[in-house]
């Protein structure tokens, strides 16, 4: 008998619940700025496995509602091996409710610093890049903005390899 008085409340709080997580303005912002950093995991997709941090700054312009121009640089760190990255590109991104999910593609360059080659040698090796950026944000307010990120590393030419970051992101936006 509780089991059905109980089931009676479900469709309201299902709607108390929906109504609470809707969107207080549903309008995407056309030539808006987005300026931020984020911090995080990395990991190599080659056999060795290695596995570190990352952290990134970000710049991003709204061309229109569902696209935007992109610039970053980051830095993944895997113990004896540094990765610098500098890269543009552009992103859809479907930003008509408070939480604005993206995916882009962008190229650039990476360099690969090793620290040390087994001999006790330091190198460097510049390589052409290419990122796929995944993510998905939260409209704060106005101002701000809070996410969760991923981005696919692809290191282009001889021996091919990558790496992947996850993240935390923040942003602060303006210009709309």
């Amino acid at each position: 008998m509780r089991a059905s008085r109980a089931l009676r409340f479900l469709p309201a709080l299902a709607l108390a619940v929906l109504a609470w997580a809707a969107p207080r303005e549903a309008s995407a912002y056309e030539r808006q700025w987005h300026s931020g950093a984020s911090f995080g995991y990395a990991l190599t997709t080659d056999d060795a496995a290695l596995s570190g941090f990352a952290a990134g700054l970000h710049l991003a312009y709204g061309v229109d509602d569902a696209w935007n121009v992109l610039a970053e640089g980051s830095f993944a760190h895997f113990g004896d091996v540094q990765v610098f990255q500098a890269s543009a590109g552009a992103a859809y991104v479907l930003d008509v409710l408070e939480w604005v999910p993206y995916v882009g593609v962008m190229g650039g360059g990476e360099l690969v610093h090793l620290r040390t080659d087994g001999c006790g040698n330091e190198c460097d090796a510049m390589r052409f890049g290419l990122t796929v950026p995944v993510g998905l944000d939260y409209i704060v307010s106005r101002d701000f903005a809070v996410g969760v990120a991923g981005r696919v590393h692809l290191l282009l030419g001889d021996g091919a390899t990558g790496y992947v970051t996850v993240g935390a992101r923040a942003e602060y936006l303006w210009g709309y």
